[in-house]
């Protein structure tokens, strides 16, 4: 394997499930030092996007579960 890939290669981490009865309805957006973050309202990990379509991602994971706002 060499240091130079033929391509770039993305993925994305995500947190802490959330069950249907736990859906908060506020979540926080933050930058990271490698893409964007959602926290919980008690600072916890729900879901994280790397690169630079993290944040767009995070936006859709909360758009999704029905998330009301979401604060930056």
């Amino acid at each position: 394997m060499t240091a130079l890939a033929p391509r770039l290669t993305a993925f994305e981490i995500h947190g802490a499930a959330l069950a249907a009865d736990e859906r908060p309805d506020r979540l926080f957006l933050r930058a990271t030092g490698d893409g964007w973050a959602l926290l919980g309202p008690g600072g916890e990990l729900i879901y994280r996007g790397l690169g630079r379509r993290g944040r767009h991602e995070c936006l859709q994971f909360a758009a999704d579960r029905g998330v009301l706002s979401v604060f930056s």
